[in-house]
């Protein structure tokens, strides 16, 4: 026996109680003394008396009392607040329960397998409107394979197994319904190329794919009308093909447009579309040209210019179009200016002076560096302004009578005398004039009539005073005579003299006869 089995034995005899004969665990004592009840003697508790019994119910306690602080406390407050903490996705296999505690452990495992259960179900029922069987049925097959364990493991109360199970199907469900979206954008892009391509079978069969998967997809509805119109589309496209190749361009551009009535983005009756207007506007182009240069080498230069502009409304960028037009351009120019040049000398030679400057400004007009119309439009002004001069001069020869005028005139007979070869019309303009100008200082006989009573003034000559018959001489103008008369009203007269040839004689009476 050990040393402190002796001394519990030595201890027992010394108490008065006998030792048995089995090893015994030593005697706890619940308390350090014993005491007395009222009316009772204090006495010692043997090992296998009532007492010993009781420590242990005791003990039993204790440990139950900790493990509910460890256990069903936490559950207490999971449930308090209506949450069961789920099992981490990384965490499958859960830390193997105390043995004590396996009823309670198997509580939670039930409660979080049936958690994750309620999740897989969701999103199965996710996956199956999405038709997850036509485009991931292998994946979703394999997802749901460890399904049935998992419930033959539930069904066992193995909840912890099931919890497992259960966790892994629902990670393999969640990386299935994270493909939806790229799986939908896959099918989508496959149906394009199917469309591009002609195909209209696979294309249809995609469509209606991801119109399961989608059905509010705008692009899906619009796509599988495409794919439904397809067979007709492509049935332009081959017609318009064949047109092509048999050089029939403007019945290829039907077929083709047809083809984009249907389907207004397919890129192979877009394609076959400009090919065909590209073949329509070739042969426009040829045409144009060809004319363009017909009618530049007959002279016909606006015609020239018009068919040259045709070609290049069709093909701007050409640049035989534009020499060709910058040709017929030029060559028109020309022309125009030696037909107003023309003009000009044709007007010049019937002294038309005004009509020479207004052709020649217009040839300058057109092309300012020809000296020409330069050297012609000085000539024609010049001559201009000196036949606007002789006909206002001969028009009212009587200015001459103004002095300025006479010098004035006199230095334009002289401008005109000294034009080499004058045409019919400035010499006869200057031989009018001549005459006017030597009549102009020609005194002409005037006879002044009054009453010897009123007092007569001409402006400009002098007073005459009151007299009954006055003669006088006069050059040719314009002139006032006024008569005042105390008692009358005065009275003013205006007359003109002309030359000698043209009066014999003149009379002018100035009298005040309409009293006040």
């Amino acid at each position: 026996m050990t040393k402190a089995t002796n001394n519990s034995a030595d201890k027992a005899r010394q108490e008065g109680v006998t030792p048995p004969h089995s090893i015994e665990a030593a005697e706890i004592a619940l308390t350090s003394q014993t005491s007395a009840l009222p009316g009772s003697s204090s006495q010692k508790i043997p090992a296998s008396s009532k007492p010993h019994t009781g420590v242990w119910v005791a003990l039993a306690i204790c440990l139950l009392l900790v493990l509910a602080v460890i256990f069903v406390l936490p559950n207490f407050i999971a449930n308090k607040n209506q949450t069961i903490a789920p099992l981490p996705e990384q965490a499958l296999t859960p830390t193997p329960p105390v043995q004590a505690n396996t009823d309670q452990q198997d509580l939670i495992a039930r409660r979080q397998a049936q958690d994750v259960l309620a999740r897989v179900k969701e999103q199965q029922q996710l996956l199956e409107n999405k038709t997850v069987r036509a485009w991931a049925a292998s994946e979703y097959d394999a997802a749901l394979a460890g399904l049935p364990q998992g419930d033959l493991d539930y069904r066992q109360r193995r909840y912890t197994a099931a919890l497992v199970v259960y966790s892994s199907v629902e990670t393999d469900l969640k990386a299935l319904v994270a493909q939806i979206e790229p799986r939908l954008k896959q099918i989508l892009s496959d149906a394009k190329t199917a469309l591009e391509l002609g195909n209209a079978e696979r294309a249809l069969e995609l469509f209606q794919l991801a119109l399961t998967i989608e059905a509010d997809n705008i692009v899906v509805k619009k796509g599988l009308a495409r794919a439904k119109v397809l067979p007709e589309v492509m049935t332009h496209v081959a017609e318009g093909e064949q047109q092509l190749q048999a050089g029939a361009a403007e019945a290829a551009l039907t077929a083709f447009n047809k083809a984009l009535a249907l389907d207004g983005e397919h890129p192979l009756p877009r394609s076959g579309q400009e090919r065909a207007q590209q073949h329509i506007d070739n042969a426009r182009y040829q045409s144009a040209m060809s004319e363009g240069f017909k009618q530049l080498n007959t002279g016909r230069y606006q015609g020239a210019i018009t068919a040259f502009k045709q070609a290049l409304a069709v093909t701007p960028q050409s640049a035989d179009a534009r020499s060709g037009l910058a040709q017929a351009q030029a060559r028109q120019t020309h022309k125009g200016i030696e037909r107003l040049l023309a003009q000009a000398q044709a007007s010049e030679a019937q002294e038309n002076w005004l009509d020479a400057v207004n052709s020649y400004r217009l040839a300058l007009g057109r092309d300012s560096t020809v000296s020409e119309s330069r050297v012609g439009e000085i000539r024609a002004r010049t001559r201009a302004e000196l036949d606007q001069n002789l006909d206002t001069i001969l028009a009212d020869p009587l200015r001459l009578a103004s002095n300025s005028i006479y010098r004035q005139t006199e230095q334009l007979l002289s401008d005109a005398r000294g034009i080499s070869n004058p045409g019919p019309r400035l010499s006869k303009q200057i031989d009018n004039l001549q005459q006017a100008f030597s009549a102009a200082r020609i005194p002409v006989a005037l006879t002044l009539q009054s009453d010897n009573a009123t007092q007569v003034t001409l402006l400009k000559v002098g007073k005459f005073g009151a007299f009954q018959n006055k003669v006088i001489k006069l050059v040719p103008g314009r002139y006032v005579a006024t008569g005042y008369r105390q008692g009358y009203r005065d009275v003013r007269i205006a007359f003109k003299v002309t030359s000698a040839t043209e009066v014999d004689s003149l009379v002018v009476q100035v009298q005040c006869d309409e009293s006040i």
